[in-house]
Protein backbone atom coordinates (compact mmCIF):
# COMPACT_ATOMS: atom_id res chain seq x y z
CA UNK A 1 0.00 0.00 0.00
CA UNK A 2 1.72 2.74 -1.34
CA UNK A 3 2.04 5.97 1.70
CA UNK A 4 -0.75 8.23 0.51
CA UNK A 5 -3.16 6.03 0.90
CA UNK A 6 -2.66 5.23 4.60
CA UNK A 7 -4.69 6.87 7.03
CA UNK A 8 -4.66 5.27 10.43
CA UNK A 9 -4.74 5.95 14.02
CA UNK A 10 -1.96 5.11 16.36
CA UNK A 11 -0.97 4.51 19.99
CA UNK A 12 2.49 5.27 21.48
CA UNK A 13 2.49 5.07 25.29
CA UNK A 14 6.12 5.76 27.75
CA UNK A 15 5.63 3.71 30.36
CA UNK A 16 8.00 4.44 33.47
CA UNK A 17 7.75 3.41 36.96
CA UNK A 18 6.61 7.36 37.90
CA UNK A 19 4.89 8.43 34.90
CA UNK A 20 2.50 7.19 32.26
CA UNK A 21 2.97 9.22 28.96
CA UNK A 22 0.21 8.14 26.30
CA UNK A 23 -0.05 9.88 22.81
CA UNK A 24 -2.73 9.04 19.91
CA UNK A 25 -1.55 10.53 16.36
CA UNK A 26 -3.73 10.14 13.23
CA UNK A 27 -1.11 8.82 10.25
CA UNK A 28 -2.66 10.46 7.24
CA UNK A 29 -0.64 11.25 3.18
CA UNK A 30 2.89 10.94 5.31
CA UNK A 31 2.17 13.11 8.38
CA UNK A 32 1.36 12.20 11.33
CA UNK A 33 -1.05 14.79 13.32
CA UNK A 34 -1.32 14.41 17.24
CA UNK A 35 -4.79 14.12 18.52
CA UNK A 36 -3.98 14.21 22.04
CA UNK A 37 -1.61 13.39 24.75
CA UNK A 38 -1.20 12.92 28.55
CA UNK A 39 1.21 12.62 31.47
CA UNK A 40 0.04 10.58 34.02
CA UNK A 41 1.72 10.18 37.52
CA UNK A 42 1.30 7.55 39.85
CA UNK A 43 -1.87 8.88 41.57
CA UNK A 44 -3.66 9.36 37.85
CA UNK A 45 -3.22 6.00 36.97
CA UNK A 46 -5.72 3.07 37.47
CA UNK A 47 -4.93 0.30 39.45
CA UNK A 48 -3.97 -1.65 35.78
CA UNK A 49 -2.59 -0.72 32.66
CA UNK A 50 -5.73 -1.79 30.92
CA UNK A 51 -8.50 0.34 32.71
CA UNK A 52 -5.38 3.56 32.41
CA UNK A 53 -5.54 3.15 28.26
CA UNK A 54 -9.12 2.58 28.00
CA UNK A 55 -10.15 5.95 30.17
CA UNK A 56 -7.50 7.73 27.51
CA UNK A 57 -8.71 6.03 24.01
CA UNK A 58 -12.55 6.57 25.13
CA UNK A 59 -14.06 5.74 21.78
CA UNK A 60 -10.87 5.35 19.58
CA UNK A 61 -9.55 2.62 18.16
CA UNK A 62 -5.98 2.96 16.95
CA UNK A 63 -4.67 0.58 14.59
CA UNK A 64 -1.34 0.05 15.68
CA UNK A 65 0.47 0.76 18.98
CA UNK A 66 4.01 1.10 20.49
CA UNK A 67 4.58 0.82 24.16
CA UNK A 68 7.91 1.90 25.79
CA UNK A 69 8.33 0.22 29.21
CA UNK A 70 10.66 0.78 31.65
CA UNK A 71 11.88 -2.98 32.57
CA UNK A 72 12.87 -6.19 30.86
CA UNK A 73 10.77 -7.48 27.90
CA UNK A 74 10.83 -11.48 27.79
CA UNK A 75 8.26 -13.57 25.32
CA UNK A 76 6.69 -10.35 24.54
CA UNK A 77 5.75 -9.99 28.24
CA UNK A 78 6.78 -7.07 30.65
CA UNK A 79 7.14 -6.69 34.43
CA UNK A 80 7.67 -3.30 34.61
CA UNK A 81 11.07 -2.33 37.28
CA UNK A 82 8.98 -0.19 39.65
CA UNK A 83 5.61 -0.11 38.78
CA UNK A 84 3.56 -3.18 39.69
CA UNK A 85 2.17 -3.45 36.26
CA UNK A 86 2.19 -6.68 33.87
CA UNK A 87 1.84 -5.95 30.30
CA UNK A 88 1.36 -8.82 27.36
CA UNK A 89 1.58 -7.80 24.21
CA UNK A 90 -0.15 -10.63 22.41
CA UNK A 91 -3.28 -9.82 25.43
CA UNK A 92 -3.09 -6.49 24.33
CA UNK A 93 -3.55 -7.02 20.95
CA UNK A 94 -6.42 -9.31 21.04
CA UNK A 95 -7.92 -7.28 23.63
CA UNK A 96 -7.91 -4.07 21.77
CA UNK A 97 -7.61 -5.02 18.49
CA UNK A 98 -4.66 -3.51 17.27
CA UNK A 99 -3.47 -4.71 13.94
CA UNK A 100 0.11 -4.47 15.34
CA UNK A 101 1.78 -3.70 18.54
CA UNK A 102 5.33 -3.48 19.69
CA UNK A 103 6.33 -3.70 23.07
CA UNK A 104 9.85 -2.16 23.17
CA UNK A 105 12.25 -1.06 26.03
CA UNK A 106 12.25 2.35 27.22
CA UNK A 107 16.20 3.13 26.50
CA UNK A 108 15.74 1.84 23.24
CA UNK A 109 13.22 4.19 22.04
CA UNK A 110 14.83 6.61 23.61
CA UNK A 111 18.09 6.21 21.59
CA UNK A 112 15.47 5.91 17.98
CA UNK A 113 14.07 9.37 19.54
CA UNK A 114 18.07 10.97 19.83
CA UNK A 115 18.54 10.75 16.07
CA UNK A 116 15.33 13.06 15.75
CA UNK A 117 16.65 15.57 18.15
CA UNK A 118 18.53 18.92 17.23
CA UNK A 119 20.76 20.79 19.36
CA UNK A 120 18.03 22.89 20.93
CA UNK A 121 16.81 20.04 22.58
CA UNK A 122 20.81 19.23 23.89
CA UNK A 123 22.67 20.39 26.58
CA UNK A 124 26.69 19.59 25.80
CA UNK A 125 28.63 18.76 29.02
CA UNK A 126 32.04 17.69 27.08
CA UNK A 127 32.41 18.57 23.10
CA UNK A 128 34.92 15.26 22.72
CA UNK A 129 35.38 14.31 19.09
CA UNK A 130 32.30 13.41 17.16
CA UNK A 131 32.10 10.00 14.93
CA UNK A 132 28.94 9.84 13.35
CA UNK A 133 30.52 6.10 12.30
CA UNK A 134 30.91 4.73 16.03
CA UNK A 135 28.60 3.69 19.04
CA UNK A 136 26.13 6.06 21.36
CA UNK A 137 25.38 5.19 24.38
CA UNK A 138 22.25 6.18 27.27
CA UNK A 139 22.37 6.58 30.45
CA UNK A 140 19.18 7.56 31.87
CA UNK A 141 18.28 8.30 35.51
CA UNK A 142 14.50 8.70 37.01
CA UNK A 143 12.33 6.39 38.80
CA UNK A 144 15.12 4.07 38.24
CA UNK A 145 18.46 3.83 36.15
CA UNK A 146 18.65 3.10 32.20
CA UNK A 147 21.15 2.30 30.06
CA UNK A 148 21.62 1.25 26.60
CA UNK A 149 24.20 1.16 23.23
CA UNK A 150 23.25 1.52 19.90
CA UNK A 151 25.86 0.18 17.72
CA UNK A 152 26.42 0.68 13.88
CA UNK A 153 26.87 -1.62 11.07
CA UNK A 154 26.64 -0.88 7.73
CA UNK A 155 25.11 2.39 8.60
CA UNK A 156 22.42 1.43 10.34
CA UNK A 157 22.17 1.85 13.95
CA UNK A 158 21.44 -1.56 16.22
CA UNK A 159 19.75 -0.44 19.65
CA UNK A 160 20.94 -2.93 22.72
CA UNK A 161 18.76 -2.80 25.77
CA UNK A 162 20.41 -3.39 29.22
CA UNK A 163 20.00 -3.76 32.54
CA UNK A 164 23.47 -2.23 33.69
CA UNK A 165 21.63 0.31 36.27
CA UNK A 166 21.68 -2.63 38.32
CA UNK A 167 25.32 -3.61 38.31
CA UNK A 168 27.25 -3.21 41.72
CA UNK A 169 27.27 0.20 42.86
CA UNK A 170 31.34 1.01 43.11
CA UNK A 171 32.42 4.10 45.26
CA UNK A 172 35.95 5.19 45.10
CA UNK A 173 36.11 7.83 47.87
CA UNK A 174 36.05 7.22 51.61
CA UNK A 175 32.49 8.96 51.81
CA UNK A 176 31.50 7.04 48.68
CA UNK A 177 32.29 4.20 50.57
CA UNK A 178 30.64 5.57 53.54
CA UNK A 179 27.56 5.85 51.16
CA UNK A 180 27.75 2.14 50.24
CA UNK A 181 28.08 0.83 54.08
CA UNK A 182 25.08 3.18 54.66
CA UNK A 183 22.88 1.69 52.11
CA UNK A 184 23.57 -1.77 52.97
CA UNK A 185 22.82 -0.99 56.52
CA UNK A 186 19.44 0.46 55.25
CA UNK A 187 18.45 -1.78 52.46
CA UNK A 188 20.03 -5.36 53.90
CA UNK A 189 20.44 -6.60 50.29
CA UNK A 190 22.71 -5.90 47.21
CA UNK A 191 23.34 -2.53 46.51
CA UNK A 192 23.16 -0.96 42.39
CA UNK A 193 24.07 2.42 40.88
CA UNK A 194 19.70 2.30 40.90
CA UNK A 195 20.26 3.21 44.43
CA UNK A 196 22.25 6.30 44.29
CA UNK A 197 21.11 7.13 40.66
CA UNK A 198 17.44 7.71 40.60
CA UNK A 199 14.52 9.59 42.47
CA UNK A 200 15.50 6.79 45.28
CA UNK A 201 19.05 7.63 44.91
CA UNK A 202 18.60 11.27 45.52
CA UNK A 203 16.60 10.74 48.75
CA UNK A 204 18.93 8.32 49.74
CA UNK A 205 22.27 10.19 49.43
CA UNK A 206 19.99 13.04 51.38
CA UNK A 207 19.77 10.65 53.95
CA UNK A 208 22.94 9.82 54.43
CA UNK A 209 24.49 13.34 54.36
CA UNK A 210 22.04 14.19 56.87
CA UNK A 211 22.21 11.19 58.96
CA UNK A 212 18.33 10.83 59.32
CA UNK A 213 15.50 9.00 57.77
CA UNK A 214 14.17 11.83 56.37
CA UNK A 215 10.95 11.59 54.51
CA UNK A 216 11.97 14.32 52.09
CA UNK A 217 10.79 14.10 48.62
CA UNK A 218 13.63 14.35 45.62
CA UNK A 219 11.87 17.12 43.77
CA UNK A 220 11.98 18.94 47.20
CA UNK A 221 15.49 18.57 47.36
CA UNK A 222 16.65 19.25 43.99
CA UNK A 223 14.71 22.57 44.72
CA UNK A 224 16.26 23.18 47.47
CA UNK A 225 19.60 22.44 45.89
CA UNK A 226 19.37 25.05 42.69
CA UNK A 227 18.27 27.80 45.13
CA UNK A 228 20.89 27.93 48.00
CA UNK A 229 18.18 27.16 50.77
CA UNK A 230 19.61 23.80 51.84
CA UNK A 231 23.32 22.89 52.06
CA UNK A 232 22.78 19.31 52.47
CA UNK A 233 20.40 19.36 49.56
CA UNK A 234 23.16 21.16 47.83
CA UNK A 235 26.08 18.67 48.72
CA UNK A 236 23.31 15.43 47.42
CA UNK A 237 22.89 16.99 44.27
CA UNK A 238 26.92 17.73 44.01
CA UNK A 239 27.53 13.87 45.40
CA UNK A 240 24.55 12.44 42.81
CA UNK A 241 26.31 14.32 39.79
CA UNK A 242 30.02 13.16 40.41
CA UNK A 243 28.76 9.81 41.11
CA UNK A 244 26.44 10.15 37.74
CA UNK A 245 29.62 11.00 36.31
CA UNK A 246 31.28 7.88 37.39
CA UNK A 247 28.65 5.35 35.80
CA UNK A 248 28.93 7.38 33.15
CA UNK A 249 32.35 7.32 32.53
CA UNK A 250 31.94 2.90 33.35
CA UNK A 251 29.28 2.84 30.55
CA UNK A 252 31.99 4.80 28.11
CA UNK A 253 34.85 2.57 28.95
CA UNK A 254 32.70 -0.51 28.24
CA UNK A 255 31.14 1.33 24.93
CA UNK A 256 33.30 3.85 23.72
CA UNK A 257 30.37 6.08 22.15
CA UNK A 258 32.34 8.47 20.01
CA UNK A 259 28.51 9.08 18.54
CA UNK A 260 27.85 10.54 21.59
CA UNK A 261 26.99 9.48 25.24
CA UNK A 262 23.21 10.98 26.10
CA UNK A 263 22.10 11.84 29.68
CA UNK A 264 18.30 11.13 29.45
CA UNK A 265 15.47 10.34 31.70
CA UNK A 266 13.60 13.26 33.30
CA UNK A 267 15.94 13.92 36.95
CA UNK A 268 19.03 16.04 35.36
CA UNK A 269 17.18 18.79 32.87
CA UNK A 270 16.31 19.96 36.25
CA UNK A 271 19.77 20.07 37.85
CA UNK A 272 22.02 21.49 34.53
CA UNK A 273 23.59 24.58 36.74
CA UNK A 274 24.94 21.98 39.86
CA UNK A 275 25.16 18.68 37.52
CA UNK A 276 27.49 20.19 34.62
CA UNK A 277 29.64 21.88 37.04
CA UNK A 278 30.41 18.16 38.88
CA UNK A 279 29.41 15.51 36.91
CA UNK A 280 32.57 16.11 34.34
CA UNK A 281 35.04 15.42 37.61
CA UNK A 282 33.47 12.05 38.23
CA UNK A 283 33.34 11.11 34.76
CA UNK A 284 37.08 12.35 34.26
CA UNK A 285 38.17 9.92 37.04
CA UNK A 286 39.21 7.24 35.10
CA UNK A 287 43.03 7.51 36.21
CA UNK A 288 45.20 6.90 32.72
CA UNK A 289 42.06 7.00 30.25
CA UNK A 290 41.15 10.58 31.19
CA UNK A 291 42.46 11.48 28.05
CA UNK A 292 40.33 8.70 26.25
CA UNK A 293 37.40 9.77 27.84
CA UNK A 294 37.61 13.82 26.91
CA UNK A 295 37.67 12.73 23.19
CA UNK A 296 33.86 11.37 24.20
CA UNK A 297 30.99 13.91 23.06
CA UNK A 298 28.31 13.97 26.20
CA UNK A 299 24.80 15.40 25.95
CA UNK A 300 21.83 15.97 28.44
CA UNK A 301 18.38 15.14 26.51
CA UNK A 302 15.97 18.20 27.29
CA UNK A 303 13.32 17.64 25.20
CA UNK A 304 10.90 15.37 28.08
CA UNK A 305 9.27 13.26 24.91
CA UNK A 306 11.99 11.92 23.28
CA UNK A 307 10.85 8.38 24.80
CA UNK A 308 7.31 8.78 22.74
CA UNK A 309 9.15 10.45 19.74
CA UNK A 310 11.57 7.14 19.54
CA UNK A 311 8.34 4.49 19.84
CA UNK A 312 6.78 6.84 17.06
CA UNK A 313 9.12 6.31 14.78
CA UNK A 314 9.59 2.61 15.42
CA UNK A 315 5.83 2.42 14.88
CA UNK A 316 5.58 4.51 11.48
CA UNK A 317 8.98 2.83 10.02
CA UNK A 318 7.13 -0.57 10.68
CA UNK A 319 3.93 0.70 8.72
CA UNK A 320 5.60 2.66 6.42
CA UNK A 321 7.62 -0.87 5.06
CA UNK A 322 4.68 -2.99 4.87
Amino acid sequence: MGINQIQELLLIADIGGTNCRLALYQLENNKTKLIRKVKLTGKDCSQDFVSTLKTFLKKDSPSYACLAVAGVIKNNKCHLTNRNWNLCADTLKSQFKFRELFLINDLIANGLGVSCLNNEHLVTVCKGKYNPQSTKAILSPGTGLGESIITVSNNEENHLATEGGHCDFAPVTPQEINLLKFLQNKYKKHISYEYVLSGMGICNIYQFLDHSNSSIKAPQISKAALDRSCKIAHETIKLFSILCGREAGNLALKSLPYSGLYIGGGIIPHLIPIFQEHFINGFLDKGRFKPLLETIPVHIIKKEDCTLIGAKKKLINFILKK
